[in-house]
């Protein structure tokens, strides 16, 4: 099985941005209650103080070609993290909706290439981050070559989006796994006129955001190029830091190599 795919998992130390005080993430503010149906009993947070942005993510990958893959995925964020990425911050994200809770997901998709043992190349990546103030949206992926599918979404609100990578043939990480890891840079972490009202600092807010995973669990189906791969996923967010890599991996791609290599393999 593990000729197939992947591990995803994609450690996120080293990301301190200036000085040597800073905080392993960049610190951002969240404010709750401008959320449609979040402030039922004034429990939200006006000024929610996070650093990353954690949950869980299920990802269709496609080998499309010799050496060439494409993944899609829907992750649902379950909890915000403090600035060292190990303690929960205390808010209504995933909480009953008699409380006033809300969810936050997101779409996110890549194609790509391998280019060395543990190096591949990602192109045609996007990331969407959406609000659901309803707590009722569900997503699911049935083709790597195919966008998420959601249903019940018709109140949710794009929070922002992301379409570009860092380099466009940046991508590190033990392809070889389990266990294996993997990054892709995005560096156009743009906010929608609704999602300012939300992540309120810093202003202008971070243009890098790092979205990095491991897989659980690997569902085998009888195509011969899709398999269908579940795990945890967070988000953090970083301002620009020219010459390296300085923010997002995407919990998607490092299967898709790994898949096509050993699929060429085989050949």
């Amino acid at each position: 099985m593990s000729k197939y795919l992947v591990s995803i998992v994609a450690t996120a130390a080293a990301l301190a941005c200036g000085s040597a005080s800073a905080a392993i993430f960049e610190e951002f503010t969240v404010n709750e209650t401008v959320i449609p149906g979040a402030n039922v009993f004034s429990l939200a947070n006006a000024t929610l103080k996070a650093g990353k942005l954690n949950g869980s993510y299920t990802e269709a990958l496609t080998v499309t070609g010799p050496g060439t893959f494409a993944a899609s995925a829907f992750a649902n964020f379950s909890q915000f993290l403090d600035t060292n990425g190990g303690a929960t911050v205390t808010s209504l994200l995933n909480s009953f909706d008699p409380i006033g809770g809300y969810r936050i997901y997101a779409v996110f998709s890549a194609s790509g290439s391998i280019t060395g043992p543990n190096t591949f190349a990602s192109n045609n990546n996007a990331f969407d981050l959406f609000l659901d103030p309803g707590s009722d949206t569900t997503g699911s992926v049935t083709n790597g070559t195919l966008p998420a599918v959601l249903a019940n979404n018709g109140e949710d609100i794009l929070l922002a989006s992301a379409g570009a990578a860092l380099f466009s043939s940046a991508g590190t990480g033990n392809l070889n796994g389990p266990p294996g890891a993997f990054n892709i840079d995005f560096t156009d972490f743009t906010l929608t006129a609704f999602g300012k009202t939300v992540f309120v600092a810093p202003d202008p807010f971070f243009l890098n955001v790092r979205v990095n995973g491991d897989y659980d669990g690997v569902n085998p189906t009888t195509d011969p190029v899709t398999r269908f791969i579940t795990g945890d996923v967070s988000a953090n967010f970083a301002v620009p830091e020219p010459g390296s890599l300085a923010l997002v991996g995407l919990a998607l791609l490092g299967a898709g190599v790994a898949s096509r290599r050993s699929a060429s393999k085989k050949k």
